[in-house]
C-alpha cells in the first residue's frame, strides 16, 4: 500500500467521501434492516450536512488518502453533555468508515488518533463513539482503541394489536393549527429580525394606503407575534390583535410589553370574530388569507372582517399573486436551506387544479432528528380577489404592487388590496 496521510476534509472532498459513507450505511442496513432503512434522498442530506459541519469549527471532518484516492474519512465534533453531568463538553466520534477494500491496513486506527489528537487540544476530558454490538468486526475495532462499552441502546419492533382497537378519531389537525409554532419563527421567519425591521415600512403603507388617523381603531386579523401591531400602537393607534395561534400571541404580549404599549390581543378563528361594528381599519398581512380548503371558508373570514368594520372602514388584505407565484415556483421544486445549524428540505407542489399551493417542510437537527410541518395556501389571482371582495359586501378600491404604492400589474409578485366596507 502506498503511503496513507491523514488531513483535514474541504468541501471538494465531499464526492469522494459521500459513497464510502453510502457503503457504510449499506452495510448497517444489512445488519439491522429493523432500525436502519436508508432514506431515498440521504445522499442528498448527507451531502449538505456534511458541507455544513466542513464550515462548523466544532466540527471536524478528516480525511484518509493515498495519492489522489480518498479511501476513508472520520467525523468528529466538540459537544454537550446533559447538564446535570460534568465538564459540560465531551468529544464525540459520529462517523468512521474505511472503504471496502483498504480495510484492516491499519487506516482507520489513524483516523481515531487524528480525532483523538483534536480533542487533546481541545482540553476535552473523554471521547464517545457509537458503534453497533452486532457488527463483528465493530467491538474488537473499537477496544483496540481504547474504547469500552458503557451503555448499550436495545431494540425491538412494535407488535401490531391483535385486538381490535378503541375507536379513535380520523380527523386530521388541520395545518394552520400546528404550523405556527417555535419552528415556524426559528425557519419561516429565520427568528423574525427580517420581518420585524420591515414593520415600520409596512406600517407608513398601512398608515397611508388606508388614510388612517391617530385615535382610528385597527383590527390586525392574523396578527402573529404582533410586529404591525406594536408598531400601529406606538404612532398612536387603538389597536387590536387576533390570532389562532397561542404561540404568536404569548409572543406578541411579551413584544408589546417591551415596547410599552398597549395592544388588546384576542385567540379566535378569523371566520368567527367576534365584534360588530367596532373597527375603522381590518388589516391582514404576510399571506394571512386563503388558509382553508375551500373558497366558501375563505369567504367566511371576509364576511367576519366586514362585520367588524364600522359602516365605511377599509380593509387591506396583502396577498401573493398567483400569477407571479405559477411561474416562479415549479412542480416538485425542492430548496435545501442551512440556517441556526440545521438543514431544512422545502419541497412544493401546486394542487390538480393549479390553485393550490403546498409546501413540506423537513427541518433535519445536527443529530439526525427530523420533524416535517406543512402549509396548504390557496392563491387568488386579482380577479378573484375582486370578486370575491364584491360577494362579501366590499368595494374595492385600489390594489398596490408594493410598499411604494406602485399600481397592481400582472407580473407583480404581490397583491396589496384596498376594500371598503358598502352597506
Amino acid at each position: 500500500m502506498n503511503k496513507v496521510t491523514i488531513r483535514r476534509a474541504t468541501h471538494a472532498d465531499i464526492a469522494a467521501i459521500v459513497p464510502i459513507w453510502r457503503e457504510m450505511m449499506e452495510l448497517h442496513q444489512r445488519i439491522e434492516p429493523l432500525n436502519w432503512t436508508i432514506a431515498a434522498d440521504a445522499d442528498d442530506i448527507f451531502r449538505s450536512y456534511l458541507a455544513a459541519c466542513l464550515d462548523d469549527p466544532q466540527h471536524m471532518v478528516a480525511v484518509a488518502v493515498s495519492g489522489n484516492e480518498v479511501m476513508g474519512f472520520i467525523h468528529a465534533s466538540q459537544a454537550l453533555r446533559p447538564p446535570v453531568i460534568a465538564p459540560r463538553e465531551q468529544g464525540a466520534i459520529n462517523g468512521i468508515c474505511v472503504t471496502h477494500a483498504k480495510r484492516r491496513q491499519g487506516i482507520g486506527r489513524m483516523l481515531v488518533a487524528e480525532a483523538m489528537q483534536r480533542f487533546r487540544g481541545r482540553g476535552l476530558p473523554v471521547a464517545v463513539a457509537g458503534y453497533a454490538t452486532n457488527n463483528p468486526l465493530s467491538v474488537p475495532f473499537w477496544t483496540a482503541q481504547g474504547f469500552r462499552p458503557y451503555q448499550i441502546t436495545g431494540i425491538r419492533a412494535i407488535e401490531r394489536e391483535t385486538a381490535d382497537p378503541p375507536p379513535t378519531s380520523n380527523a386530521k389537525m388541520p395545518w394552520y393549527e400546528e404550523f405556527f409554532d417555535a419552528d415556524y419563527i426559528r425557519y419561516h421567519l429565520r427568528g423574525g429580525a427580517r420581518e420585524s425591521e420591515r414593520a415600520e415600512a409596512e406600517c407608513d403603507f398601512v398608515v397611508q394606503a388606508l388614510d388612517l388617523r391617530p385615535g382610528d381603531r385597527i383590527l390586525d386579523l392574523c396578527c402573529g407575534q404582533g410586529r404591525h401591531a406594536i408598531e400601529l400602537a406606538r404612532r398612536g393607534f387603538d389597536v387590536t390583535g387576533a390570532d389562532l395561534s397561542e404561540h404568536l400571541l404569548g409572543r406578541a404580549q411579551q413584544a408589546a410589553q417591551q415596547a410599552g404599549v398597549e395592544v388588546r390581543l384576542c385567540r379566535c378563528d378569523m371566520r368567527e370574530l367576534p365584534w360588530h361594528d367596532e373597527f375603522d381599519a381590518v388589516i391582514n398581512m404576510f399571506t394571512s388569507f386563503g388558509y382553508f380548503e375551500s373558497d366558501d371558508e375563505n369567504e367566511k373570514a371576509l364576511c367576519a372582517a366586514r362585520k367588524a368594520l364600522r359602516l365605511g372602514g377599509r380593509l387591506l388584505l396583502d396577498l401573493p399573486n398567483r400569477e407571479f407565484f405559477a411561474k416562479a415556483i415549479r412542480q416538485g421544486q425542492r430548496d435545501w436551506l442551512e440556517h441556526d445549524g440545521c438543514l431544512v428540505l422545502e419541497e412544493w407542489n401546486w394542487g390538480d387544479d393549479g390553485k393550490r399551493l403546498r409546501m413540506n417542510r423537513t427541518i433535519i437537527e445536527r443529530d439526525w432528528s427530523r420533524r416535517c410541518r406543512s402549509f396548504d395556501l390557496r392563491e387568488y389571482t386579482h380577479p378573484e380577489i375582486i370578486e370575491m371582495l364584491a360577494r362579501t359586501g366590499f368595494q374595492w378600491q385600489r390594489t398596490f404592487a408594493d410598499l411604494n404604492m406602485t399600481e397592481f400589474h400582472p407580473e407583480a409578485r404581490r397583491m396589496l388590496v384596498v376594500a371598503r366596507r358598502e352597506e
